[in-house]
C-alpha cells in the first residue's frame, strides 16, 4: 500500500488538533474521586454502622458491604438489635447519655428497614432506667392505663424529672453543708436546727418531685 501523502488526502478529511492534551494514567484522579464518594457515604452513617465497615478502603467495597447487611436484613440481624435494646441498662450513665444510647439502637432499626414502634421504645427505656427513676416509672405506668403519651412528650417529661432530681439533690447537699457549718459554732442549738433539717420538703409544692405534676 502506498504511503499517504498530503496531496492524496482530500481537503478537510483529516486534521491534527492544534494542541494535544496529555492524560496521566496513574490513578490519582480516580482515587481522589473515590475517596470523596467514600467520605460522603461515611458521613451519612451512624457511628454504630460505621464500625461495621471499618477497614474497607474504597467506596465500592463499602457500598457492597452495606448492601449485604441492610438491603435484605436477616432475621438474626434484627433479633440481635432487639436483644441489645432490651438488655440496655442506664447504670451510672446520665439520663441524656442513656437516651443517646437508646437512640443509636433505634437508628439501627430504621437502617435495616424495621423502624421500632414508639410504645416499644418507651417500654425499653423504662426497663433500662436505674432505681432513682422508680417514682417516674410508677407514675408513667399508672398514667398510661388511661391515656397513651406521644414519645416526644415522654422524652420531655423524663428529662424534666431528671432535672428536678438533680436540683433537689443539690438543694439537700447545700442545706446539709450549712447545717454542718453552723453546728460547730458556739451557742448552736441542736434541737432548733434539727427540726429545720427534718422538714426540708414541707414547704415545697405538692407533687414537685413527680413526673406529671
Amino acid at each position: 500500500m502506498a504511503a499517504a501523502t498530503n496531496s492524496s488526502l482530500s481537503p478537510g478529511a483529516f486534521h491534527l488538533p492544534a494542541q494535544v492534551i496529555s492524560i496521566k494514567l496513574d490513578g490519582t484522579n480516580f482515587l481522589y474521586k473515590d475517596q470523596t464518594i467514600l467520605g460522603w457515604i461515611i458521613s451519612s452513617l451512624s457511628p454504630t454502622v460505621v464500625s461495621t465497615i471499618y477497614g474497607l478502603e474504597t467506596s465500592y467495597l463499602v457500598w457492597k458491604a452495606l448492601g449485604a447487611c441492610f438491603v435484605a436484613p436477616s432475621t438474626s440481624c434484627i433479633s440481635l438489635i432487639k436483644r441489645k435494646l432490651q438488655s440496655l441498662q442506664q447504670g451510672f450513665l446520665s439520663c441524656q447519655n442513656f437516651l443517646d444510647e437508646v437512640k443509636n439502637l433505634a437508628d439501627e432499626f430504621s437502617t435495616v428497614g424495621k423502624p421500632i414502634v414508639y410504645s416499644d421504645l418507651i417500654l425499653s427505656i423504662l426497663n433500662g432506667l436505674n432505681s432513682s427513676f422508680h417514682s417516674f416509672v410508677t407514675t408513667y405506668m399508672l398514667f398510661s392505663r388511661e391515656k397513651s403519651m406521644p414519645f416526644l412528650d415522654f422524652h420531655a417529661e423524663l428529662l424534666n424529672y431528671d432535672f428536678m432530681q438533680q436540683f433537689h439533690s443539690h438543694y439537700i447537699q447545700s442545706k446539709a453543708g450549712s447545717y454542718a457549718l453552723y453546728s460547730h459554732k458556739p451557742g448552736f442549738k441542736i434541737g432548733s436546727r434539727h427540726n429545720n433539717a427534718t422538714s426540708l420538703f414541707s414547704g415545697m409544692p405538692k407533687g414537685s418531685g413527680g413526673a406529671y405534676s
